[in-house]
């Protein structure tokens, strides 16, 4: 067993970092112990890495790192652990109050935008620099072999088209076919699409694109996360309801197909425990009803609303195991510096019965997977997918350690066939890469070393 000294301040972080890197990354237990000044690892031979602290021995205090001007220059500024503990816990969201119109943290105001590496895992190459000089001192050391997984996702937005919704909304639209866009032929096909809807058939329903999203998946042994808003009185929520006859009849065919039913948390429930758990049980009790056995475990908010201090404690309230909201609204790539699953740090749980005093941190039980959106290469992708249906950038992204994929959040069959020529048909994209994906499941993945854009060296203490 790994050994593991530290320095008497800031006790819960550390303790946090260290889980997520040496249990869930590398895959080694580990004993940890209070008194170094830095970072003392003593391996099972006898043979010691000490590491710099550069960044929590200068706040003692608890929760005195938690400001503005703390936020680094560079990432390369903080120790090893202190980034990692920067990059997962997003705790320059905490300080960084600039928010969007959605009350959403931007990209463009994190470090990784500025300092430019925003479409690098780098968290994963600030692991693999670890592995590497841990094998230099003991070669006889086994870490966690990650096996690449290919994660499909889709929110349930608009399951079918509103303007034939019901009668009122047909007259409504249909008005504005003939007088405003003076379209017989969209008149027609909207009247037929009413009638086709009413019968069960929605072949004609372009927002209906369910069967194409399973079909690809299952060609290849795959099963899809398809997430429903449970409410939508809310504002800039979905056109429908659970209660809706259609959308349950819609959630049986997706079970038992084999695919997943998760929460998409509606607009106003990010800061909410009441309302989130609330929502997380009208689907549970939805999926009773219908006689189907899954439970539902899984998240993503609605229009990637995300409070870093307060998001996780919810969702773990609520019962959820993990959370698929990681992305930015405004910019692809890796929010969390990360291409795996990790446990959530919990910023709230810091309270021993005082109004006062802070002194305990937990880090949440909720796992995030985070799906990096990448619309260009970098060393760590094999091949980028651009698909930019209705202004939205998702793509397909395989890393060196890790597949992942976020599907389309808006459902059309006009991004199959993408009017972009530089971007391959997303059907076919989809299948190579879940092919690819399946393929690398049932082999030894080989990940060589990487190429390190953003590499530092380990700021080591002689022993």
């Amino acid at each position: 067993m790994v050994k593991i000294t530290i320095p008497k301040n800031n006790i819960n972080e550390r303790k946090y970092i260290l889980d997520v890197v040496f249990n869930e990354f590398l895959g080694l237990e580990y004993e940890l112990k209070k008194g170094s000044n830095n970072y003392e690892i003593r391996l099972e031979n006898g043979k010691i890495l000490s590491i710099k602290d550069t960044f929590f021995n200068k706040y003692p205090t608890d929760l005195s790192y938690l400001k503005l001007e703390n936020i680094p220059d560079k990432i390369t500024d903080l120790d090893i652990f202190s980034s990692c503990f920067f990059m997962l816990t997003r705790w320059e969201e905490y300080v960084n109050k600039n928010r969007d119109f959605h009350d959403r943290f931007p990209a463009t105001e994190s470090l990784a935008f500025k300092q430019d590496f925003l479409d690098i895992p780098i968290v994963n190459e600030h692991v693999e620099i670890l592995k590497n000089t841990l094998l230099e001192l003991d070669s006889t050391l086994l870490f966690k072999k990650h096996v690449s997984k290919t994660y499909i996702s889709c929110d349930v937005d608009q399951p079918f088209d509103c303007s034939v919704e019901n009668l009122i909304n047909l007259i409504r639209a249909s008005a504005g076919d003939i007088f405003k866009r003076k379209s017989i032929k969209v008149f027609v096909k909207r009247v037929a699409r009413y009638i086709f809807n009413k019968f069960g058939n929605y072949r004609y329903d372009e927002n209906y694109t369910f069967d194409w999203y399973m079909d690809a998946c299952e060609k290849v042994g795959l099963k899809a996360a398809f997430y429903f808003i449970p409410s939508s009185v809310e504002f800039q929520n979905g056109c429908y309801e659970l209660q809706d006859k259609k959308i349950q009849r819609l959630i049986k065919y997706i079970d038992n197909r084999g695919h997943e039913i998760g929460v998409h948390g509606s607009y106003q429930t990010y800061q909410d425990k009441e309302k989130t758990k609330i929502q997380k049980n009208i689907l549970d009790d939805t999926l009773d009803n219908l006689n189907i056995s899954q439970q539902v475990v899984g998240n993503r908010q609605h229009y990637l609303r995300w409070d870093s201090a307060v998001t996780p404690s919810v969702l773990e309230y609520a019962g959820f195991e993990y959370d698929t909201t990681g992305s930015y609204a405004d910019k692809s790539g890796f929010r969390y510096g990360v291409c795996y699953e990790f446990s959530m740090f919990d910023f709230l749980s810091r309270y021993n019965g005082s109004d006062t005093q802070i002194s305990i941190v937990n880090a949440c039980n909720l796992r995030t997977i985070h799906f990096p959106m990448s619309p260009k290469p970098t060393t760590h992708t094999f091949f980028p997918v651009n698909v930019s249906p209705h202004g939205l950038i998702h793509s397909l992204l395989i890393t060196e350690v890790c597949i992942v994929c976020n599907c389309l959040d808006r459902h059309s069959k006009y991004p199959i066939a993408t009017s972009d020529t530089s971007s391959p048909n997303i059907c076919g994209v989809l299948q190579m890469g879940m092919s690819n994906s399946l393929h690398a499941s049932k082999s030894t993945l080989s990940v060589p070393t990487p190429h390190f854009t953003h590499a530092f060296k380990l700021p080591l203490i002689p022993s």
